[in-house]
């Protein structure tokens, strides 16, 4: 049986889609400005020192908790079935990894689909992995993969990618 908390969060689900039921369907930049996984967000916390950066292209933001090694690096991919998803949604989640494995954080901003179809987002994926591994000098077996949801289908494409690669 599902804990109190997560029935909480699928009665809360339910509700606002049959709130939404009888409303036009959201634009996709709506739905990308309210996307919440679950049914709340949580904000990256007030100790974790976010610095925006461009990995060979791609925006994205070097998350950093008290206590890291920097030399160790989470490369996080966010969920959002490849058309929704950001720092906002998912950055709370890849600060809480690092800071549990004691790893700063990259998190990219891939580009997202309909506008950016595939492959843009194993692209930028690919793009971020070799920023890493040449701009910033970061050996493979000092960089962790972790995603959410379709971030995790990143996070697979990616090491099979990089193999594939060599």
């Amino acid at each position: 049986m599902p804990s109190q908390a997560m029935q909480n969060s699928i009665e809360a689900l339910r509700d606002r889609q049959k709130a939404s039921a009888s409303q036009a369907p959201p634009t996709l930049a709506e739905r990308r400005a309210a996307f919440t996984p679950g049914d709340r967000l949580y904000p990256v916390p007030d100790d974790v020192l976010v610095t925006d950066v461009t990995a060979d292209g791609v925006p994205a933001h070097w998350l950093a908790a008290p206590g890291v090694d920097p030399s160790r690096v989470l490369l996080f991919l966010h969920g959002g079935g490849y058309e929704l998803g950001s720092l906002r949604s998912d950055g709370e989640l890849a600060a809480r990894l690092g800071r549990a494995s004691g790893m700063r954080v990259l998190f990219p901003e891939y580009r997202l689909a309909p506008e950016h179809p595939f492959p843009a987002a194993i692209d930028d994926v690919l793009a971020a992995w070799r920023w890493l591994r040449t701009d910033q000098d970061i050996s493979a077996t000092s960089i962790a993969v972790a995603g959410d949801s379709a971030g995790g289908g990143l996070a697979v494409s990616l090491l099979v990618a990089a193999r594939d690669a060599g």
